[in-house]
């Protein structure tokens, strides 16, 4: 008959324990990370949406001032919501799978007194991230006559 040796080296039950306790830290450590990457993948996609609406409502004041002599151009941003369609750059729920994104909304400012020189305009868009905080997105761009123009009275 074989003797057993009893002095061999065996992991006793608080090393398996620490062993199995350090692998599961390491597991949930990968899988939050892993959830914290996805949340800030599908904000950085609200925020690219976010940035496309307003830039596309600016787009469109920059078409319509270089399309119009300076006088049309003031007269179809006082009445912005109407001209360009209130879904394009006005004041307006912005909907997508039948849910709600954001909103956006429209500042017009004129500057220059009776005779307007410049104007302002500044489109906001504004939506909840996943984390339900509330954020903007904006953008300005302000409009000049052009010296040869004749001002707007």
């Amino acid at each position: 008959m074989k003797k057993i040796n009893q002095t061999q080296a065996a992991l006793s039950i608080i090393e398996i324990l620490i062993a199995v306790g350090l692998m599961s830290m390491i597991l949930t450590a990968l899988a939050v990370n892993m959830a914290y990457t996805q949340r800030s993948i599908n904000n950085a996609q609200l925020r690219a949406k976010a940035t496309d609406y307003v830039g596309s409502c600016m787009r469109k004041f920059r078409n319509l001032r270089d399309s119009n002599s300076w006088p049309n151009f003031c007269k179809a941003i006082d009445g912005a919501v109407v001209t360009l369609n209130t879904t394009a750059c006005g004041l307006a729920t912005i909907n997508e799978n039948g849910q709600s994104i954001g909103v956006r909304s429209l500042v017009v400012e004129k500057c220059g007194g009776t005779t307007v020189e410049k104007a302002k305009v500044t489109v906001n868009f504004v939506y909840q991230d996943l984390s339900g905080v509330s954020r903007t997105v904006s953008q300005s761009q302000e409009f000049q006559r052009a010296p040869h123009e004749a001002p707007f009275k």
